[in-house]
Order: C-alpha cells, then structure tokens, then sequence
C-alpha cells in the first residue's frame, strides 16, 4: 500500500517505536514513497482526534493483549474506520500472564459493534509457538 502510493499513518503507544522502528522501516522499505506517511503515539482514545479522517483499512496487530485496553481500541476502530472499511487484527489467541484473547476480542466487538462482522481469516499454529489468528472486522451483510 505504502510504496504504491496509498497515504498511510503508523500509530503507537511509543514515540520511541514510531522514531526508532517505524520511521526507519519505511525508509528502508520504500525510500521513495509518493505517499503521504504520517506518525501518531500515545493511547487510541486520542487517536480520532488527531488524525482527523476516517480510514478504509485498519491494520493491527499485537494491540488485544488486555481486556481493558481491547475496549479502547475497539472503540477507536468504530470512529475512524469509514462504514464500509476493513479492519485485520493479528494476535495471539491467548496472552499468558495479561489475559487477553481473541475470544474475549470476539465477545467485546459482538457486544459494542453489533452492525459489523468478525471473522477469523487465518489460523497460524506451528506447533512450537503461541497459536495466532488474522481477524477480519468488516461490514455486516443485511
């Protein structure tokens, strides 16, 4: 997306990450991007508000560790993912030791965003590591 030209913003929590990861990735991976590439840290409830628009792909991954913090970020996809968008989360089935899992993600999204539909896409189990899912938050089909 970035290097065909999409305009893309990087999000979070860490400045550091973003400064020391992120950015350099970029740089790297598509050194003469005609996109627009913006940076964004701190906690998704302030995200809507600066970034000003609403956007047709979501992508994250890593971010349902913690039952509380899953809230906020569903909450932060429903105001900035535009009605007819998609959103893929990448994530652990289960976090160990904070308990977050991508069946309490499934139960929270129900609940707070009954029009949209959550799907897993893919199913990642090697047999020596976490089991990681793809899940696809899209519009509900009437």
């Amino acid at each position: 997306m970035l290097c065909d030209g999409a305009d893309v913003d990087f999000q979070d929590y860490n400045e550091e990450v973003l400064k020391e990861v992120c950015c350099l990735n970029v740089l790297v991976n598509c050194p003469n991007t005609p996109s627009a590439v913006r940076y964004f840290s701190g906690d998704w409830g302030s995200l809507a508000a600066c970034t000003g628009k609403v956007y047709d792909v979501i992508l994250t991954a890593e971010t349902i560790y913690d039952d509380k913090s899953s809230g906020r970020l569903i909450a932060c996809i429903d105001d900035i993912l535009k009605p007819d968008g998609v959103a893929y989360i990448a994530a652990k089935s289960y976090y160990f030791g904070v308990g977050g899992s991508t069946r309490q993600f499934e139960a929270q999204v129900a609940k707070l965003l009954p029009r949209r539909k959550l799907e897993q896409v893919a199913l990642i189990q090697d047999g020596s590591s976490n089991v990681r899912e793809i899940l696809r938050l899209s519009p509900e089909v009437a």
